[in-house]
């Protein structure tokens, strides 16, 4: 490899003079301006700009075929597409109805109303199948067995099951001399439990506990009408109920205001948390309420949201 590399001092001098040269003539390059081509005669400046003017239009000719080809392709793909077998399937899909809700007998029910009721054609004629394989159902957990009903399905359709076997039981006791306490049965909302809730009309296993449950987050109800936050209580249940519940408003757990924390105050259905926050900015800017109103001075504060939590609330 010396033998290659070993260069006399003549040879290195050639070698860096060789070097330079070609810097040299790299940095004239760089640095040298090319010059100008653009025409200086007025007539062939005008000659100039009337090439560049037809060479636009060719250009925006060109591309308005360009782009319409395009679309014409576009649009006929996208016809193959729709026109092709499996789409038909998730556009049907899409344009499903929404569920219809109305009281039904599982046992009896028709494949068209398990439709209305939101199962798709073929959940529908899976749950007519079980029931053709000698399925009965005797109770309303029995229906939540059929493997196409969700848990949370069965949570919205349970209080819309009406068994024949239990109609028929109440018939036959109306008709005695003794009406049954259920049908002129009347709870007080704020004290009873879910057993007595489940002897109500459209009132089950799942929707009984769910309303004891939002009962103790709210500390108690001052209104039916607060029923309708609960889902699966859909206004003709609540029609439904209305007849049969009243309300005490004195059994309301009442939240105090100045003492109240910050975490406390926002387990509460009817506390978010921008609420929450303004509230205690508000006091630690002003000090302790002097007065429920005072929540009408709290920035976001608007008067539906300021009924509903004002039962809530006191001042010691």
């Amino acid at each position: 490899m010396k033998t290659f590399f070993n260069f006399t001092k003549g040879e290195q001098r050639g070698i860096i003079v060789l070097l330079l040269v070609i810097v040299i003539i790299l940095l004239l390059n760089f640095f040298i301006s090319k010059p100008d081509t653009s025409p200086t005669n007025p007539d062939k400046i005008v000659e100039w700009e009337k090439d560049v003017q037809d060479y636009e239009k060719q250009r925006a000719i060109l591309s308005d075929r360009y782009d319409s080809l395009h679309m014409a392709q576009k649009t006929e793909r996208e016809n193959r597409f729709q026109n092709h077998t499996f789409y038909s399937f998730p556009d049907e899909k899409l344009r499903r109805p929404e569920p219809e809700y109305f009281f039904f007998d599982p046992n009896t029910v028709s494949v068209s109303e398990l439709i209305k009721l939101g199962f798709s054609q073929k959940q529908a004629e899976a749950i007519e199948r079980y029931r053709n394989r000698g399925a009965v159902f005797k109770e309303k957990a029995d229906f939540a067995k059929v493997f196409v009903v969700t848990e949370e399905v069965f949570s919205i359709l349970e209080p819309w099951i009406l068994l024949e076997s239990s109609t028929s039981k109440s018939t036959l006791t109306t008709e005695s001399s003794t009406p049954t306490v259920a049908s002129f049965i009347i709870l007080e909302l704020n004290n009873c439990d879910t057993t007595q809730l489940k002897q109500l009309k459209g009132i089950g296993t799942v929707l009984s506990k769910k309303i004891v449950n939002y009962r103790k987050k709210l500390g108690g109800f001052y209104s039916i009408e607060q029923l309708s936050d609960i889902n699966g209580i859909l206004p003709e249940l609540l029609s439904e109920l209305t007849p049969h519940l009243t309300v005490d408003a004195t059994y309301i757990q009442k939240i105090d205001l100045n003492k109240t924390t910050f975490k406390q105050l926002l387990q509460h259905p009817y506390f978010e948390y921008h609420i929450v926050k303004n509230i205690f900015d508000y006091k630690d800017k002003n000090g302790n309420f002097q007065s429920v109103e005072q929540l009408k001075n709290i920035p976001l504060m608007y008067e539906d949201l300021y009924n509903k939590i004002v039962p809530y609330l006191f001042i010691r």
